[in-house]
């Protein structure tokens, strides 16, 4: 039986095998050179072949596996690569935006940060456009005026809320746990400090202890003049009042009325007042005519109103005492190394209120000179503007308590006045029947006038 056109047509299909499978090579040798001889040798073969395909299929899907397998771990080196150059070039990024202070301009999308810390102390700069909805920190729903945010409009920098019911809320840490509130702008248009819920349109609840103390610029070196500034600050203070709005270089001024506490159930009350004696006390009160010698912060404007020492010497309640700086020098002057060029009766230990161009304080009295003094001063410039020394007894006169004298003392004229009417009315009276009789004694007389006659 002779098989050779089979051999011969399995010839490509060994090629392949042999391909996949070198090491079969050797017993399919006759096979491959076409000289099988028998059936035997065909079968045998054949079950060869067998054993060939199944090995080269088995080695054929290894081979596809560990080739995926490599790609899989190539694509995850890829990964790992490109997090990598990314999270360089953000790390590069963010050192030169810290350390040069360059800025991210033209930003048109959102911008995501994961990954480690990064503080950013430099500038971060948005499109110069102008929008109501510019930075938005909450939606309360998606347009220009429902949201918390910020926003820029014409010459306007734009604080936004999402309805008339949120709030602009101030805070201050005051531990690492809690904050206190400052203020708040209510969406209604209320303000309030030192309350969460402002029953006004300006809503104070507390007071502090009222402290004049520091001051803005007085002194425009350039020109040499003298230009209005603050006068009040804070300094260390004894006694005063406890103040809730405090005006110290001004009028107040209300078109309606203002409006006290003054609820019986919230006072110890001693008793009425002496009318008689308020009435007296009134009348003990200088009115003078003055001007302030800090033109700078209180104009040259003649005023008519009492003087504090004058009111305490007759009516004490009315004046108190706190730690203030008097303009008993009010002169300019040059310094330095601290000492500062100019005559004064300051002794050591006394505190001055100096005045910069930039920079100003009260400070101790360390050593006196020749025409000069010295302190820690120590301002930019040479020149310097003296305006007096720090005194603990500056008198405040409390004119409410002035007001309420005169009303009382008002009301002792008018019972006064009263008495008076009621006197005089018996005058009156008493004329009225004094002339009365007087008219029938002249009657009298006109009718003795005969009789007298005879």
């Amino acid at each position: 039986m002779n098989f050779s056109h089979s051999t011969l047509s399995f010839r490509s299909l060994l090629i392949t095998v042999l391909v996949a499978a070198p090491g079969l090579a050797q017993d399919l040798k006759p096979f491959t050179n076409g000289t099988v001889a028998n059936a035997d040798d065909v079968n045998s073969n054949f079950t060869a072949l067998k054993t060939a395909v199944t090995t080269a299929q088995t080695t054929s899907t290894g081979a596809a596996n560990a080739a995926a397998a490599a790609q899989t771990t190539a694509n995850a080196a890829q990964t790992a690569a490109n997090a990598a150059a990314t999270q360089t070039s953000f790390n590069t990024l963010s050192a030169t935006v810290t350390a040069q202070g360059n800025s991210l301009t033209n930003l048109t999308g959102a911008i995501a940060v994961t990954g480690p810390k990064v503080e950013l102390n430099r500038r971060l700069q948005l499109t110069n456009t102008t929008v109501n909805r510019k930075v938005v920190l909450f939606d309360s729903a998606d347009n220009d005026h429902q949201y918390d945010g910020f926003g820029i409009n014409s010459n306007v920098l734009r604080y936004q809320t999402g309805g008339t019911g949120n709030s602009h809320v101030f805070f201050a840490g005051a531990s690492p746990t809690t904050s206190t509130e400052l203020m708040r702008i209510q969406g209604n248009g209320r303000v309030g400090i030192g309350t969460n819920n402002p029953q006004a349109r300006f809503h104070v609840n507390g007071s502090a202890p009222f402290v004049p103390g520091t001051a803005g610029s007085f002194f425009n070196f350039a020109a040499s003049t003298l230009f209005p500034g603050n006068a009040f600050g804070p300094t260390a203070a004894a006694g005063g009042y406890d103040i809730g709005i405090l005006c110290t270089n001004g009028d107040v001024a209300c078109s309606s009325s203002y409006i006290a506490y003054s609820d019986a159930r919230i006072k110890d009350i001693v008793g009425r007042s002496d009318t008689g004696r308020d009435l007296a006390i009134l009348n003990g009160l200088e009115i003078s005519d003055y001007t302030f010698k800090d033109v700078v912060t209180r104009g040259s404007r003649t005023q008519k109103k009492v003087i504090a020492q004058q009111v305490e010497s007759v009516y004490p309640q009315a004046v108190s005492r706190s730690t203030e700086v008097v303009p008993d020098i009010y002169q300019r002057a040059t310094q330095k190394d601290g000492w500062v060029t100019l005559a004064t009766d300051l002794k050591v230990g006394e505190r001055v209120r100096l005045i910069g161009e930039k920079e100003e304080g009260v400070h101790e009295v360390l050593e006196i000179g020749d025409g000069a003094f010295r302190t820690e001063f120590a301002p930019a410039s040479e020149k310097v503007f003296v305006y007096g020394r720090e005194v603990k007894d500056f008198r405040s006169v409390d004119y409410d308590a002035i007001s309420m004298l005169n009303v009382s003392a008002t009301q002792e004229l008018a019972r006064k006045v009263v008495t008076l009417e009621t006197e005089n009315e018996a005058l009156k009276s008493r004329l009225a029947s004094l002339e009365a009789m007087a008219a029938r004694v002249a009657a009298l007389e006109v009718a003795m006038q005969p009789l007298l006659a005879k």
